[in-house]
């Protein structure tokens, strides 16, 4: 990219607004939704901040599953992007990190495999331990994520870490908690005569012996509980030690170390984190320098993905163990189960440098630089039945990004009713990923250890973006601002044709509780009102820029390039009441995204549109003091395109016109009563089952989120809930869709109980058939998402306080009560990760348990 060098000699690199910390000019329509000054706002015991933000009105979170170190995915305002990797920006002390994500070079694909197989690596978001944060806004406006430019398509979390406070004597803070983890729910599945008489009767069907005698069916007792010899009980515990403190001449610094360990409700799964914190501030007259350094480390073992679901298909007329002890079969599925693992082992550090200068008193001088790296090595190994000696798989991932930041900041009053500012802001980013991969057809599959190296491969790329914003403001009297801003954007990952961006942005406030019509009175604290508009794009989110393609199943993925320009229109309400004790926030908004694939033009759209409420009062009654938050959202999507097109992929199909992450597929009609066999909708009525008769089944984004968070305090005693819920949206249990066939080669759920016999030829579930292999997707399989969660509920008492010391104790648990009628884990997971064209996609591959912990925490 020849023409990104003079400009990063123009200004020392490049910039945007990616690595600023909040000032006057940005009019902060963001919701805080952490504050470390509220010990009691941070929810003990979750890992990560990521459950948490649902508490913002519009914010989806939703685990790719329930394992030890699973990522989540967030979307924020719904799905504005076709990208494999869609995910907000995090920034983290005015860095922008976590937008990598190591491939994990699965052997096949050509089927749908799950994020978590298909990705190497953990959630970024557990090198940030709870402990470490002293704030978390979540900035989703208009004009605001405009500010972060070709990073901001996907919104953007802020997160401020500790620091400590000037002035302020050394202070030693721990947290700590232990406790398990279960899961929340089973599947009901057939015991082992049930199943027996399943597999006689598909037997029947095709002709051939039974699979069981009378006497082997009276027999038959309840047999082999496959699905509770791979779940179990697991241990939880946290700690994290804290030291901040501060001096009269302008030092603050803080250090946190934390360590959590967290058994996972499989067999043989586990992940441990070490984590360490310091942050130093210091003021030297005009002057003012900020520099921090983090590390974590973390350990996992990780069974196979498709463990579970071998398991609960597993026959329960067939042994666990033989006499000896040893495991029986030579395809036990428990045995697999502990020798299918990956062990990774990943290193994360992030090191950042500021400096501040007042050039005059209105005139400032900014430059900031950090450093990420990501270190991951990893051993996988696989049992297959065409490999019966298995496959070893070793891999080492490096991730390196360089970002400089300078911006020149002037602010200024005049005769006492003019307001302007502006600043000229630059960032340049760079980062370099490398991967080498050995595969090993191995010796001794019982260690896992020596064999043959079958292929390898080594795999380097660097990337580049630049960007540099000018952005003004003007307010009149506190009542009236006019903010405007335009960025000149780079990258080098684009093609050659659309490297280079101009993405401008405005919003006009009205703070109308500075009028003269609401003045001297009590009843109004605040009240604004707005009107914003902005563009962002995907070229410098270095996560999300893939898109694949698989037309056909059996056939490779196709890779493309993905350039994306959102265009973002919102206006809102901003009211305090009675001295803030009631504030509302109303916004409604449209997100348009223009998108180009591969070297296609842009005729692809994706629209988002809808409305968000907040509303949030705190209230009292004797001794008992309260605060009540709602926060709803409802969302419109659409994928839209100027020609014909439809996009296909293993479980999802959409075109113009309908939502991302449709399902496609067949109306079920129920079992055939003469036959038995499954029946579905002639839509065209020509007497025969094609894919003419085909039709949207529904998509796998909510359209509804809900989130309730209640505190009650009495005395010492302080109680929290936060509740959860998701609506409008549809799941697609792909281990359900095996355990739904009444096939009689694998077990079956307890769906199944209720078929089609001779004797019930009304039943709606197909008779038992041993052809029943792949049942084609219908609404037989999809279920409905909806759902609300008791996401947690803690209890906390303050047993000793004294100035700016205390000490208290806290029960507590998560994910505790699900109300759905979800027939799987749970309703809210997305095993397709954070891609946004196949939501709604649960493979059973790790259940989110429910977590009841005991935990102290205190400051001396």
């Amino acid at each position: 990219m020849p023409r990104l060098l003079p400009a990063c000699a123009l200004f020392l690199c490049a910039a945007t607004a990616q690595a600023q910390q909040p000032d006057s000019l940005l009019t902060r329509r963001s919701s805080v939704i952490f504050l470390a000054t509220d010990s009691a706002t941070a929810t003990p015991a979750f890992t990560t901040i990521q459950p948490l933000l649902s508490r913002v009105a519009g914010v989806q979170v939703t685990p790719y599953s329930g394992a030890p170190g699973a990522n989540a995915v967030v979307r924020i305002r719904g799905a504005a992007s076709l990208g494999d990797n869609a995910q907000p920006l995090y920034v983290v002390d005015g860095v922008p990190v976590f937008q990598y994500q190591f491939s994990g070079y699965t052997s096949s694909q050509s089927r749908f495999t799950p994020a978590e197989a298909a990705q190497a690596g953990n959630n970024p978001l557990l090198a940030l331990p709870l402990g470490d944060v002293e704030s978390v806004e979540v900035l989703k406006g208009a004009f605001e994520t405009a500010q972060y430019g070709a990073q901001g398509q996907n919104g953007v979390v802020r997160i401020t870490t500790r620091r400590g406070s000037a002035n302020q004597p050394l202070r030693v803070s721990y947290t700590g908690y232990g406790g398990m983890q279960q899961v929340r729910r089973r599947y009901d599945l057939l015991d082992a005569r049930e199943f027996a008489e399943l597999a006689n009767e598909a037997a029947a069907k095709a002709n051939e012996p039974a699979a069981y005698s009378a006497t082997q069916l009276n027999t038959l007792g309840p047999g082999t509980d496959w699905q509770g010899a791979l779940l179990r009980t697991a241990p939880l515990h946290e700690h994290h030690l804290g030291l901040s403190g501060g001096t009269a001449h302008g030092t603050r610094y803080f250090t946190g170390l934390d360590y959590l360990s967290q058994g996972g409700v499989l067999l043989n799964s586990f992940l441990q984190r070490y984590s360490l914190r310091t942050n130093l501030a210091q003021d030297l007259g005009r002057w003012h320098l900020d520099g921090g350094v983090s590390a974590s480390l973390t350990n996992q073992h990780q069974l196979a993905y498709n463990a579970l679901q071998n398991t609960l298909l597993a026959l329960p007329t067939l042994p666990l163990r033989n006499p000896d002890g040893q495991y029986a079969g030579e395809y036990n599925s428990i045995a697999m189960a502990e020798r299918s693992n990956r062990t990774p082992r990943q290193q994360r550090l992030l090191v950042r440098l500021g400096a501040r200068y007042e050039l005059s008193t209105n005139l400032q001088l900014e430059v900031r630089g950090s450093l990420e790296r990501d270190y991951l090595r990893q051993k996988t190994y696989d049992t297959y039945e065409r490999h019966p000696l298995g496959l070893a798989q070793r891999q080492v991932s490096r991730y390196r990004q360089w970002v400089l930041n300078p911006a020149l900041r002037y602010s200024r009053q005049f005769a006492g009713r003019h307001a302007v500012a502006a600043d000229l802001e630059l960032m340049h980013q760079s980062n370099t990923t490398a991967d080498s991969v050995t595969t090993y057809l191995l010796v001794d599959p019982r260690t896992a250890t020596g064999g043959i190296a079958s292929s390898s491969g080594f795999f380097s790329i660097g990337q580049t973006f630049m960007s540099a914003r000018l952005r003004g403001s003007y307010s009149y009297a506190s009542r009236y601002e006019l903010q405007a801003s335009i960025q000149r954007t780079a990258s080098s990952r684009g093609l050659p044709t659309k490297r280079w961006q101009w993405l401008p942005s405005a919003q006009v406030t009205w703070h109308a509780a500075q009028e003269g019509f609401l003045a001297n009175q009590n009843a109004v604290s605040y009240l604004d009102a707005w009107v914003g508009w902005g563009s962002t794009s995907n070229a410098g989110d270095f996560g999300s820029s893939n898109f694949i393609l698989l037309p056909v199943p059996g056939q490779a993925a196709y890779p493309f390039l993905l350039t994306e320009l959102t265009r973002h229109t919102d206006a809102g309400l901003h009211l305090g009441l009675c001295q803030n004790q009631v504030t509302t926030t109303l916004s409604a908004y449209q997100r348009n995204t223009s998108i180009a694939i591969g070297t296609q033009s842009a005729d692809q759209y994706i629209r988002n549109q809808g409305v968000e409420v907040s509303v949030a009062a705190r209230w009292h009654l004797g001794q008992v003091k309260a605060r009540s938050t709602v926060a709803a959202s409802v969302n419109q999507n659409h994928f839209e395109a100027n020609s014909p097109l439809t996009l296909g992929f293993r479980y999802h199909e959409f075109s113009a016109g309908q939502t991302l992450s449709n399902f496609q597929g067949w109306q079920y009609l129920g079992a055939d009563p003469a036959t038995g066999a499954p029946r579905y909708l002639d839509r065209n009525n020509d007497g025969r089952f094609q894919p003419d008769d085909r039709q949207a089944l529904g998509s796998g984004l909510p359209r509804q989120l809900l989130s309730l968070q209640q505190e009650v305090s009495i005395k010492r005693i302080k109680v929290q809930a936060q509740l959860d819920g998701m609506f409008g949206y549809q799941v697609l249990n792909t281990t359900a869709m095996y355990l739904d066939m009444p096939n009689g080669e694998a077990n079956a759920s307890g769906r199944v109980r209720n078929r089609w016999r001779s004797s019930a030829p009304n039943a709606s579930i197909p008779g038992a058939d041993a052809s029943l292999y792949n049942m084609p997707l219908s609404t037989y399989a999809l279920q409905s998402g909806n759902h609300l969660r008791l996401t947690s509920l803690v209890f906390r008492c303050k047993i000793w306080s004294t100035a700016a010391r205390e000490a208290s104790v806290w029960a507590g648990g998560h994910n505790l009560l699900v109300l759905a009628r979800y027939r799987g884990y749970d309703p809210n997971v997305s095993s397709a990760g954070s891609d946004s064209k196949q939501a709604g996609l649960d493979a059973g591959a790790y259940p989110v348990p429910r977590t009841i912990v005991l935990g102290v925490q205190a400051t001396l």
